[in-house]
Order: C-alpha cells, then structure tokens, then sequence
C-alpha cells in the first residue's frame, strides 16, 4: 500500500457536478461518468482544466515521487 491519493474532476461550466476517485498508491487514475464539457482537475499536485468529449474516461497519470 501507497500513500492515499484522491482525484477530483469538477465540470467547470453549467451544470457543474463532480466525481471523484481515490486510491493507494496508484500511478494511474480512471474518471469515468463525465460528460462532455471542461472540467477543473484536482488532487496529487495537479490543478488543471482539460477539455473531455465525453464518449470515454478520463485517464490520468501521476508522478508519486
């Protein structure tokens, strides 16, 4: 086991929501259930806005060092 690392995807436009993940020690993250749209991510030194069509998941990698 890891250290604990959570991630955050929040729709930054009308209608906002979030979904979120957490984990481990993992490297790599799935968001899934987002639509399309631009969503402010968050978490494991990340804070950023990625555009996401909304036809697959969002996958994410993180550096834990």
């Amino acid at each position: 086991n890891g250290p604990q690392v959570n991630l955050s995807a929040t729709r930054v436009d009308p209608p906002r929501y979030t979904r979120a993940v957490q984990s481990y020690g993992a490297r790599e993250f799935t968001l899934g259930g987002l639509g399309p749209g631009r969503f402010r991510i968050q978490g494991a030194g990340i804070d950023e806005v990625r555009e996401v069509d909304g036809v697959g998941d969002l996958e994410i990698e993180i550096d834990l060092r």
